[in-house]
């Protein structure tokens, strides 16, 4: 985990390099189109954007604990990007939901949930206000996110709801997407590996079993794989 905090680092350092490189030269472009949405409508060097952007999510798991049970989930995000160097450069503060599950039988169903908040960096080229249509970008991100784990009947089957773990950590998202007019697609891989925290829930049921011959279950939390990919599918929508 040390390794990959000195790389992320890194990324950073290079990401700020390229951005301030490139203010450093003069724009080779004229624009004369009208084409761009009213979306795009923010003067450049303005501190918020006129718009929020939403997208749903899909995610695929690549951790080794946890990939082969959930292999891939969905949600949806929402960002508010905010100018820092001439419509280019972007943070985007942003939160997010996705939902695993696994079906275990006929009746029974695993649920993951993860939510979370944090910020991101966004560098595009050519700026927004040029009135391009097709605009890419590299991204990068950083969260705090949470999780719960359910296991519970599937739709049309009756019984109680069992809390296994809950818990969070941060995730790293390193990943860029294209945006055209109003629409973009995003694409990333995000370092995850929440603490998970077995639940009094679990444990009450476990020691429910269990006769003065045994010690109670005392279950300590854990640190679980949970890496994945995802890509993102989304619009710009206006905020006034």
């Amino acid at each position: 985990m040390q390794t990959f905090h000195y790389f992320f680092l890194s990324f950073v350092c290079l990401f700020f390099c390229c951005t301030l490189q490139a203010q450093s030269s003069k724009p080779s472009r004229v624009d004369t189109t009208n084409t761009i949405d009213e979306v795009f409508d923010a003067p450049p060097g303005a501190l918020f954007g006129s718009y929020f952007e939403i997208s749903t999510n899909f995610a695929f798991n690549q951790g080794s604990n946890i990939g082969n049970i959930f292999d891939w989930g969905n949600g949806v995000s929402v960002r508010i990007p905010i100018h820092l160097l001439h419509d280019r450069l972007f943070i985007r503060p942003a939160v997010h939901s996705t939902y695993f599950v696994n079906y275990y039988n006929a009746s029974v169903q695993d649920n993951l949930w993860q939510t979370g908040v944090g910020v991101g960096l966004a560098y595009y080229w050519p700026r927004l206000s040029d009135k391009q249509r097709l605009v890419v970008y590299p991204a990068l991100e950083v969260k705090y996110n949470w999780v719960r784990n359910v296991v519970s009947p599937r739709i049309g089957y009756s019984g109680d709801a069992l809390i296994v773990a809950t818990g969070g950590g941060m995730s790293y998202m390193l990943g860029g997407g294209i945006t055209w007019r109003r629409y973009f697609v995003e694409g990333g891989y995000s370092f995850f590996n929440p603490t998970f925290k077995p639940h009094s829930q679990l444990i009450d049921d476990l020691n429910a079993n269990t006769t003065g011959l045994y010690e109670p279950y005392n279950l300590a939390p854990t640190k679980v794989s949970t890496s994945y990919w995802h890509l993102a599918i989304g619009i710009n929508m206006p905020l006034w």
